[in-house]
């Protein structure tokens, strides 16, 4: 996870990973855990990401039951339309892949990279790693109930109807309520 308030040195370098990998982004999907709702550090992180002005689609993980009305909060990160996805059930990752797919058009193509990237940022647990291994289509990246299992991006080719793609899978982004890491002391 990314702790963007610590001083932590792990947290400091996660962080710096991170914002390489939103740099390198072509298109960022942002993925949130319908399961602990929306909390301050998705705010803060959807924050992040609009001043990135790249393209950004939410999807929200967990959504098992398949809930829809679960969604309507998070409208509230200003990012449009969330997309409610259950990884462990591999529901809604059509739309969702439909959405990432509608931003490739509008994205300047460079000769000397043929893969279009496509950062997966969230908090710890939320599905990042579990959405990436989805998309391949194999277990490419370790998925675990511990936080923080993902310490660094991982980057991972995908190519999809005659398309070329680079998934990265990002640690997760965590926030700290510790008065003392708030403050930097």
């Amino acid at each position: 996870g990314i702790e963007l308030k610590s001083q932590d040195e792990m947290w400091v370098h996660i962080k710096k990973q991170a914002e390489i990998a939103i740099d390198m982004a072509d298109v960022i999907l942002f993925i949130c855990d319908v399961k602990t709702g929306i909390t301050a550090s998705d705010i803060d992180v959807a924050t992040m990401l609009r001043r990135s002005n790249k393209p950004v689609v939410l999807a929200v993980n967990k959504l098992d039951n398949f809930d829809m009305s679960l969604l309507f909060d998070y409208y509230e990160l200003g990012l449009g339309e969330p997309f409610g996805i259950s990884c462990e059930q591999g529901k809604g990752l059509g739309d969702l892949l439909d959405e990432v797919c509608s931003h490739f058009d509008s994205i300047p193509t460079d000769i000397d990279d043929e893969y279009t990237k496509i950062a997966i940022v969230g908090k710890p647990n939320a599905g990042k790693s579990s959405l990436t291994n989805r998309l391949l289509g194999y277990d490419r990246t370790i998925v675990s109930a511990i936080s923080g299992t993902t310490r660094d991006a991982i980057d991972t080719h995908l190519e999809y109807k005659d398309k070329k793609y680079t998934i990265i899978d990002t640690a997760g982004i965590r926030f700290t309520e510790d008065i003392v890491e708030k403050i930097g002391v």
